[in-house]
């Protein structure tokens, strides 16, 4: 009883982290929005993204784009700027994801340190970020920062989760880079895969085919599946917190 008690915490730990970091894609869309000069108040772009974010689970996987564009042209956004916003968050969102496939390269060349790969993670994501203040603006290099620190919070529940249902004796902490990479590149595959409804199906596969031989096949699909529920439960909780808190403090301003 007390197993089950405390994996039920640790899972609704879990889902709240990833709903709250949730809310650093919504300050990366903001700043997108400032950079293209379209006059969106903060509050009302992060409600937007919540509330239009839980869309992403219908077959389609564009529905919630449609929602924000919507919903912003609804507040007199420009539809143009919003068109754009959309195009500029895939864009970075994809090349941070891809960033963390570094973390994976020592599951192909064992002679490639999991420590190298690290650094050169870092490396790269320092050089993108001085190349987008230099060529685009504060704005630009902002939103991919938080992109960047969301995709690393994703990770890292993932890496918990696989490594309390494993155990220390499945999991060493040699693999952690490795888990949190592997759940990230899987992530990025599921966003840019046509018709998959928040990447269902076609992230677990990948997760499977990359981790296979890191932990117990048992344990990973225990943690691919849990790791789905806290996904959802999480999105599920930040348009729960958007679509009412939010529309409050909303409701006050307009007072």
């Amino acid at each position: 009883m007390r197993y089950l008690f405390l994996n039920g915490v640790l899972f609704f730990m879990m889902a709240f982290i990833y709903g709250s970091a949730n809310f650093l894609l919504a300050f990366a869309w903001r700043d997108i929005l400032k950079y293209l000069g379209v006059s969106a108040d903060s509050t009302a772009a992060i409600k937007i993204y919540g509330v239009s974010q839980l869309a992403k689970y219908v077959p389609g996987n564009i529905f919630q784009l449609a929602g924000r564009q919507a919903l912003g042209m609804a507040e007199g956004w420009s539809a143009v700027g919003l068109v754009k916003s959309s195009i500029y968050e895939l864009v970075l969102i994809a090349m941070a994801g891809g960033l963390f496939g570094t973390l994976i390269i020592p599951l192909f060349e064992v002679s490639f340190s999991q420590l190298f790969s690290a650094i050169f993670l870092i490396f790269l994501a320092c050089a993108i970020s001085v190349g987008l203040i230099r060529f685009f603006n504060r704005h630009l290099m902002v939103a991919f920062l938080w992109q960047l620190l969301f995709l690393l919070l994703s990770g890292g529940v993932f890496v918990i989760l696989l490594y309390t249902i494993s155990g220390r004796t499945e999991l060493v902490y040699s693999h952690l880079s490795v888990v949190c990479g592997a759940f990230i590149v899987a992530w990025l595959i599921g966003l840019v895969t046509p018709g998959a409804p928040a990447g269902v199906g076609v992230r677990e596969v990948v997760l499977l085919f990359l981790l296979k031989g890191i932990a117990n096949e048992s344990d990973l699909l225990m943690a691919i599946l849990f790791g789905r529920l806290v996904t959802v439960v999480g999105d599920f909780l930040f348009f729960l917190f958007t679509g009412t808190l939010l529309q409050n403090l909303l409701t006050d301003k307009k007072r």
